[in-house]
Formats: C-alpha cells, structure tokens, sequence
C-alpha cells in the first residue's frame, strides 16, 4: 500500500481520451497499478484558482488524458534512488515496463511518450503542466496519429569499405603505388591512406544523404539522432536516423530499407532497422512542472 502522504506521481505519455483497459498492465514496478485520467474531468479553477478560471480554461484547448502511476516517493528521490538510478540491473527492467506501458497505449491511438522516471508531487501539478501545454501536445498528437517511429542505425566496417573504394574510385591511384619504388612509396602511401580516409567520409556522407531521399516518400519527417562512437568499436555508427512513418506506409519503407541494407552489406555498411517506438525523436520538449 503506497502512503498518500510518501508518494508520487509518475507519467508515461499523454493521448486523447480513448477506452482504455490497462489492468493486464505492470506499471513502472511490478505492485504498481497503472491509472488513467482525462482533463475533462479537472477543474481549471481548482487547479489556477477560481480567480483565473477564465485565463485557464483558456490553457486547456482539447482533451487529453495522462497515464500514470502514483508511485513511492523514495523510489526516485533520496539516496538510496540515487544510486538505483545508476544502476543497470535496477533501471533496466523499470525502464521496459514503462516503455511497455507506451507501447500498449499506442495500439489505441496516438501518444506524447514521456522519458523514463518523470515525477510529479501532485496530481494538481500534473494538471497545471497539461494545462499549460495542452496545446503543443494535442498538436503533436493530431500530427502523429496512425504514425510511429521507426529507428535506422548504419555501422560501417572501414576496412571493408577501404577494399571497396581501392578498387573502385582509387584504382588509377592504387595501381600507380604498386610502380613506385621503395623510397618513393613509403610517402605515397601515407599519401594514399589520407586520400582514401577523405574518399571514405565522402562516401558516408553521399550514402546518408541518399538513403534519406531514398526513404523520403514513405516518411514525410526524420531526425539524426546522436551518434554513439566507442573507441576502438568496429563496424563504427555513422548514422544514426529516426523516421516517422505513418501505418500505410510501414510496408513499403521497412522493404525500401531492406532492399537498401542488402545493397550497402558488400561495402561494408550495415543498417538495422527497428521499430515501431513511440515518437520520442519528434516530441517539441516541454519543462515538466515537476
């Protein structure tokens, strides 16, 4: 039992008010019912204040309804929180439970997704922060529905697309270092590898740009996310893409990136697809009135 006084509220995403059934659902911990409520039923005047119940009501232009839980307060506030939060084993397996959470209420319509561990101290500063929002996240919700993210990562082998390129694009050069003398060759080597460094980001570069134009017709939205680079990691992340794809498209773009992967794997560049996410990549962000 969560005490009243000792507890949180954590949210996971927002949508417009749908027939939920999300009792079968594990919240962010396995003891925690996941709850669902609609602006409809908050009064703006007793979030604002019956003084500027007009200007509220104003705030609040269409419907929405949150997915949350009331959760433990020292579950993510404390010491003891604090090193959970720098715990894999701890996070981990919350952090799929609140993605499941999203995922489950996207099969019934378009979500504003939520990041991982988002608290509020009360019920009435969640409302307020909706209200207050209401606007970009309806918004975003209209623009989205029938439409999720789909992730495409490229990670090339540089040795593999070093051979491809040697006997392509630098064949002429190749062939000439092969004439040249001991002493010669050396510096021409060095040459050679700085010349075939430059040819191989131009051909990343060239690739990235027409694999997105490639995609473009089954996705009217993308977003280069960060590249994780580790050293010394081979094949190396050289792209790192978010689609928004709407459902009468998904065929089409999941066989266009299938064709072009099957295209690219002898160069030595790799692309995993996957996906449908909730559209984190395209969220406007909003300051949580937390």
């Amino acid at each position: 039992m969560i005490d009243p006084d000792r507890n949180a509220v954590y949210l996971y995403c927002v949508t417009h008010p749908v027939a939920l059934d999300l009792s079968a659902v594990a919240g962010v911990q396995n003891d925690v019912p996941v709850s669902v409520e609609s602006l409809d039923n908050v009064s703006a005047g007793a979030i604002f204040g019956n003084q500027t119940t007009s200007n509220a009501n104003a705030l609040f232009k269409r419907s929405l309804m949150a997915v949350y839980s009331r959760v433990p307060l020292e579950m993510f506030t404390g010491t003891s929180a604090e090193q959970n939060m720098k715990d894999i084993d701890w996070i981990g397996p919350r952090a799929i439970r609140h993605e499941k959470v999203i995922e489950r209420v996207m099969q019934e319509g378009p979500v504003y997704p939520v990041r991982f561990a988002t608290l509020f101290s009360s019920m009435d500063a969640l409302w307020k922060t909706l209200m207050h929002n209401s606007g970009l996240i309806s918004d975003f919700l209209d623009q989205t529905r029938h439409k999720h993210e789909f992730s495409v990562k490229g990670f090339l082998d540089k040795k593999k697309i070093g051979t491809f390129l040697t006997g392509t694009e630098f064949k002429d050069q190749k062939n000439l270092l092969d004439t040249l003398s001991p002493g010669k060759k050396y510096i021409a080597e060095q040459q050679f590898k700085k010349q075939l460094d430059t040819g191989i980001k131009k051909w990343t570069q060239e690739t990235r740009g027409e694999f997105i134009s490639h995609l473009a017709e089954e996705s009217n939205r993308f977003s280069a996310r960060k590249i994780v680079t580790e050293k010394n990691n081979e094949p190396e992340m050289v792209f790192n893409l978010a689609f928004l794809v709407h459902s009468k498209h998904r065929a089409s773009f999941l066989q266009k990136t299938s064709e072009a992967a099957a295209s690219f794997l002898p160069m030595g560049l790799t692309i995993n697809v996957s996906g449908p996410w909730p559209p984190y990549s395209f969220c406007q962000t909003i300051e949580w009135e937390t």
